[in-house]
């Protein structure tokens, strides 16, 4: 039977949790059931064999903890770190050293006694009660508030402050942005960060997406009319662990719909749980969802495949990697002790076939040992290797066209050529391009985003806004040792 159980759990991770040396079989209508003294037995047992087991502390813990517990009768159930600090030297005895507070802290934290989360925004608050945090969870999804948003996955930092407001979560709004960090910290929400399109500077309304909310099924026919063969190309985040925490496709979700807007079809948003529609432009629509172990991202064109811009693809292929690869790297900072490099969850890309079936997808080693069209082994399905190429630009040197001479250079570049620079270029390379188009540093400065795809492309947008035509962006490359044909086809 251990074998039929440790069989049930494929993943190397989840399987060293599991503690599969010996099988009780307790009867929990018993309170005499003999099983359960050896159940007793056997946890004690691990306990002691935990390597800090008996481990010193000094003395002062028990006294710290004893004071804190007094605050925790009189009602309170949070405190701040100079409080802690405060309290320490109070005790009678010789204080802590910043290091053994620290300590203190750490061990409380484990145990469960206290929740302090050594995070920039949330290190400067200690919940010296943390049965209070059920309370803050009831209030954005038990307590059911009359939050329109909310019911449709969404809730604003004004809405949230509105449900605190109300008599039952009111001693809550002292401390309203620890809570709504610490929300964010576990997840329970997930921060959306709009963008004003001229300036690219944060709009201030700040809103989060609350994945545990969304709970409408998909009943439009856009999947069926819109996600097929005929319109759209996609490729995959493929994980290679099992068990991906809900919370990572939830928070790239989150990212994508802060750059961009949610589809409406049929008068209903295309936001349903694990997926989400958005428009990138009148032509092109970008659905990213979950699948098994994997998220799928799929562009859409209203007519047919064959239009979608080649550099449009390739930038959201581009962005939502980046975007990925730092809730990894979030992940990584909160969950390990690992060096920062490695991802907590590693990922690959992977394209799919043109059958857009969830089992045929590519790697990217197979497309570039093939010069014309790959054959889906399960549909017998010929996909052109052109097809596949659109999700990376080539950035080898091309042959001059008429796309790039003459009374073309004249003219203000489009977002499509700046798209290609963009992705052809890093940040710093952009920002010496902008300043030789005459952009002050202050102004580059101004552009307030954290995405590095968006700050590219507002930096460049800024140069076109000042009448810079396609002349003057190839002389400004030449002029940086950029190549000057990065605008051409």
């Amino acid at each position: 039977m251990l074998n039929r159980l440790s069989s049930c759990f494929t993943d190397e991770k989840t399987k060293s949790h599991l503690m599969l040396d010996k099988l009780v079989f307790v009867n929990a209508m018993n309170n005499n059931d003999p099983e359960m003294e050896e159940l007793k037995n056997s946890l004690s047992k691990t306990i002691i064999e935990n390597p800090q087991w008996e481990q010193k502390v000094p003395k002062q813990f028990l006294i710290l903890e004893m004071m804190l517990a007094m605050l925790v009768e009189e009602g309170k159930y949070i405190i701040s770190h100079e409080d802690v600090e405060k309290i320490n030297t109070q005790m009678g005895v010789k204080p802590l050293s910043e290091a053994e507070l620290e300590l203190f802290l750490r061990v409380q934290n484990i145990c469960g006694k206290m929740t302090y989360i050594e995070y920039p925004n949330l290190r400067n608050f200690i919940v010296i009660n943390p049965t209070c945090l059920i309370d803050v969870l009831k209030s954005i999804v038990t307590s059911m508030p009359d939050a329109s948003s909310l019911y449709q996955g969404r809730i604003t930092k004004a809405d949230l402050k509105k449900i605190w407001k109300s008599k039952q979560f009111a001693h809550f709004l002292q401390h309203e942005e620890y809570f709504r960090q610490l929300l964010v910290h576990y997840d329970i929400l997930s921060e959306i960060k709009r963008y004003d399109k001229e300036s690219g500077r944060t709009i201030s309304d700040e809103c989060y997406l609350v994945p545990c909310m969304i709970t409408n099924r998909n009943e439009t026919t856009f999947v069926e009319r819109h996600l097929k063969t005929s319109k759209c190309v996609g490729f995959v985040f493929e994980f290679k662990a099992l068990d991906v925490p809900d919370a990572i496709p939830s928070r790239l979700i989150a990212s994508v719909i802060s750059i961009w807007n949610i589809r409406r079809y049929e008068n209903v948003e295309l936001l349903f749980p694990g997926f989400v529609a958005v428009a990138l432009d009148r032509k092109h629509d970008l659905v990213v969802r979950t699948e098994r172990n994997t998220v799928a991202v799929y562009i859409i064109h209203k007519e047919r495949k064959e239009l979608i811009i080649k550099d449009l693809a390739s930038s959201v292929r581009q962005c939502l990697e980046q975007n990925l690869a730092r809730i990894s790297e979030v992940y990584t900072f909160s969950f390990s002790s690992t060096i920062a490099s490695k991802k907590y969850v590693p990922f690959e890309i992977k394209f799919k076939h043109g059958c857009l079936s969830q089992e045929c997808v590519l790697d990217a080693g197979d497309i570039d040992g093939n010069q014309t069209a790959l054959i889906c082994d399960n549909h017998g399905y010929k996909t052109p290797k052109s097809e596949l190429d659109i999700w990376y630009t080539d950035r080898a040197v091309l042959q001059c066209t008429d796309s790039c001479q003459d009374a073309v250079l004249s003219m203000l570049p489009n977002d499509a050529q700046l798209l290609r620079i963009c992705n052809n270029l890093t940040k710093e390379e952009v920002r010496i391009l902008a300043v030789n188009l005459g952009v002050s540093n202050p102004e580059l400065d101004s552009i307030d985003t954290d995405s590095t795809s968006m700050l590219k492309f507002y930096s460049l947008r800024i140069c076109r806004e000042k009448n810079k035509s396609c002349e003057d962006f190839v002389k400004a490359m030449e002029a940086a040792d950029i190549n000057g044909h990065t605008m051409c086809q």
